[in-house]
């Protein structure tokens, strides 16, 4: 009996105990994508957890960033939230954009959502430590910023200007400038390797057993291995004695990060709102910016790659053709068997499935649809212009059926021609003297009083109205005359017109038959649609490595020496560079010149 009294107690123990477990666990789930924004980098290198808010988080859980874990290289967007409440919770209070200060921009409500909290106008930006907006030429300024990139506080990479005759554009100071090369020295460099200006620099060898190393241009001792050893897919590798692997290249739109293949990374106004694929609009700016696509397998459902299942020919029920599989891929279903007495044509396939086109039904007029995407004429009503007539369609669609034509008191007519409704002509007749019918200016089929006018006038030309709905031909103008120059339907003698104000060079037509001259161009100028243009040339101001005509009709190419890149501005840009940044350890951000780096330590990454 103790023991039955005891039972419940140990029963309600476990119930608890199971209860208990099972909220830690839902606990791990909802907090596992609202942490830091960091994202754990697996042993799949997938990034930690997929999870689509990743926004805001319990002060005393450090879950995996938001969208890290598909395919992002363990870099998700969450944000550490404030708090205990957990997202879903009914009694958490979201936070509010003007709550936090910010005037722009999108930040985590706390509660698993994102708040856009407005955009600035052209020529301003968002700035990242504010979140509020200011003129883009003062904060470029105050950063000490005359050319390169501003990050906004969406991780856009705003312009700061550009720079002029020749001038380069240093990224790490963001001041122009001429091209400074490498200091072996001061990058502790060997070997012969890029001054980073279009040139090369020798950085001499190593000392005793080191060898130097062909990526990372360091000196190191010789350690031999492979892309098989270091499981790289992609890039140049060190062999670890001085020569250079080759590890392949990605394909389908991955790119090499750490000698693993990748999706491209994402830009930062599609991490701040945690979207993986397709456009959106950007939380600071408003401009449309794309997040790229989703792999193999995957599909873009709201800004976010999903997983996806391919659809088979027996699950869509189709018997021929080809089509979507609903996640990117193309199915292919076959041809349709050959057509009954058709030889050995295959049969017809129409939205996928094997289609025999019908033929015209018994009694049927008009346009009719095959069945099969053609269509089948059949025919018109039988002439009935005895008795009553017959007309397609009038009740039912391709049906002859009985019409009662309209007369001219029924459409009120007193005179004229038109269509009786029943595909006849309705003649309703003339007008009496003095009176014709549809007079200008009054109503349609109505007579009415009018005189004409006699006929053309001496020196009448062209067509001429006379007046009641009528015309006369009066011919055209003796030699040296033309019609209408001047006033309307009158011959006068042809005054040549001399070049129309608009125009500044070439030839224009006179209007008699001859040609007007509008003069010639200066001196290195030509003759565009009849306007004066100067040709631009590389090195001419507002020329940069971005234009791509020369204002006049014709292609105009100014690019980068090699390792320089065009930035958004429309200049030259020194980047930084990982044989640069490597000595700090993996980098991986901007370039300054408006485009991402990935970066090992000085072990090997790519120059």
């Amino acid at each position: 009996m103790a023991m039955d009294r005891v039972r419940p107690a140990r029963v309600g123990y476990v119930i608890a105990l199971v209860l208990t477990l099972a909220a830690c666990a839902a606990d791990k789930r909802d907090d596992g994508g609202r942490g830091n924004g960091k994202g754990d980098a697996g042993e799949d290198d997938d990034g930690g957890v997929d999870d689509r808010d990743g926004a805001s988080g319990d002060a005393s859980a450090s879950g995996s960033g938001g969208h890290g874990g598909t395919h992002g290289g363990g870099s998700g967007s969450g944000a550490s939230g404030s708090g205990t409440t957990h997202p879903g919770d009914p009694l958490c209070e979201p936070k509010t954009c003007l709550g936090e200060g910010a005037l722009c921009g999108a930040i985590p409500d706390g509660c698993g959502g994102i708040l856009m909290c407005g955009t600035c106008k052209a020529g301003e930006i968002c700035e990242a430590s504010t979140q509020q907006c200011r003129m883009l030429t003062e904060a470029c300024t105050d950063a000490g910023k005359q050319c390169g990139v501003l990050l906004d506080a969406c991780g856009g990479q705003r312009a700061c200007g550009s720079c002029t005759g020749g001038a380069i554009c240093d990224a790490a100071t963001g001041q122009c400038g001429s091209c400074k090369p490498r200091d072996c020295a001061t990058i502790m460099a060997c070997g012969k390797l890029p001054d980073g200006c279009g040139g090369t620099v020798e950085c001499g060898g190593c000392e005793g057993d080191e060898a130097c190393d062909a990526v990372s241009y360091h000196c190191e001792e010789c350690t031999p291995t492979s892309c098989e050893l270091e499981h790289a897919e992609c890039g140049p590798l060190s062999d670890g004695c001085g020569s250079k692997l080759d590890c392949g290249t990605c394909r389908g739109g991955e790119v090499c990060v750490d000698h693993r293949c990748r999706r491209p990374p994402r830009q930062g106004p599609c991490e701040i709102v945690n979207a993986t694929c397709g456009t959106i609009k950007d939380a600071c700016s408003g401009t449309s910016v794309d997040c790229g696509t989703c792999p193999r397998g995957e599909i873009c459902v709201d800004n976010y790659c999903e997983s996806c299942v391919p659809k088979t020919c027996a699950e869509l029920g189709w018997t021929c053709g080809t089509g979507s599989d609903g996640c990117g891929g193309t199915l292919s279903c076959g041809m349709c068997p050959p057509a009954a007495g058709g030889g050995d044509a295959a049969g017809l396939c129409y939205q996928n499935y094997c289609c025999v086109p019908r033929e015209c039904p018994a009694g049927a007029c008009g346009e009719v649809s095959d069945g099969c995407g053609g269509k089948l004429q059949c025919g018109t009503c039988p002439d009935t212009s005895s008795g009553q007539p017959q007309a397609c369609g009038l009740v039912s669609a391709n049906v002859c059926a009985p019409c009662t034509p309209k007369t001219c008191n029924d459409l009120g007519w007193q005179c004229g021609k038109g269509a009786d409704g029943c595909g006849r002509e309705l003649d309703c007749g003339g007008c009496p003297d003095g009176n014709y019918c549809s007079v200008p200016g009054q109503a349609a089929h109505v007579c009415s009083p009018c005189t004409p006018k006699a006929g053309c006038n001496p020196g009448d030309c062209g067509d001429v109205s006379d007046g009641c709905g009528g015309s006369f031909a009066c011919g055209s103008c003796s030699a040296g005359m033309v019609c209408g120059q001047i006033t309307a339907n009158v011959c006068n003698v042809c005054q040549p017109q001399t070049c129309p104000a608009d125009k500044q060079c070439g030839v224009v037509s006179d209007g008699c038959g001859g040609m007007a001259s509008c003069g010639t161009c200066g001196a290195g100028q030509m003759c565009l649609n009849n306007l004066c243009c100067a040709a631009k040339k590389c090195g001419d101001p507002g020329v940069g490595c971005n234009t791509t005509t020369d204002g006049c009709g014709m292609p105009l190419a100014c690019p980068c020496a090699d390792p320089l890149v065009c930035d958004a501005s429309g200049s030259c840009c020194s980047p930084l560079r990982c044989i640069d940044m490597c000595q700090n350890g993996p980098y991986d951000g901007p370039d300054g010149c408006g485009n991402v780096i990935h970066c090992d330590a000085c072990s090997g990454g790519p120059d």
